[in-house]
């Protein structure tokens, strides 16, 4: 028995074909690429919300050292009369104290340990060499020089007619 020969494939049914197997390639090349993509996308959410939720901690242990260091340090009090002296007038406003230059950061005010004044702890943070100076209840306080980078401690007393400053090392002597 002699069969008949199958048809020639023509043209379209070829191109009909070539693009099916083009098709199933994509199909599987999304399917192989698309988890990776995923797994990659979710690496980077999780990676990126760790960060962000090491920065949070950051930020809150830095607020508690804040608050302890507040809680530590009680404020101080300078009390003005109600009532000024006879022929003056109370200002407006006040400063109760300023450091200047703007490049030395004030790093603490505490009492002093043997409890003789306060302690004034300043960091100069230019890098340049600078003369410093505090103004403090209405008195001038030529502090002195201070080296680019040093951190500088004072001892300030009370006297009389305002407060005078005296340098002194980190143990206050």
């Amino acid at each position: 028995m002699n069969r008949p020969s199958p048809p020639a494939p023509r043209d379209d049914d070829q191109a009909g074909f070539a693009l099916l197997m083009v098709l199933l390639f994509l199909l599987a090349v999304t399917a192989i690429i698309a988890p990776l993509v995923l797994s990659a996308r979710t690496d980077f959410l999780v990676a990126s919300n760790r960060l962000q939720q090491e920065r949070l901690e950051s930020i809150a242990d830095g607020l508690v050292t804040v608050i302890a260091r507040e809680l530590a340090s009680p404020p101080l009090v300078q009390v003005i009369p109600a009532t000024p002296a006879s022929g003056t007038a109370l200002p407006r406003c006040a400063s109760l104290a300023e450091l200047t230059p703007a490049s030395l950061a004030l790093q603490a005010v505490k009492p002093a340990d043997d409890g003789d004044g306060l302690v004034l702890r300043v960091l100069e943070t230019s890098g340049t060499p600078v003369a410093a100076a505090l103004r403090l209840f209405g008195t001038q306080l030529d502090l002195g020089p201070i080296a680019a980078g040093a951190i500088v401690s004072w001892r300030l007393r009370r006297r009389p007619d305002g407060w005078d400053a005296t340098r002194c090392d980190l143990l206050e002597r």
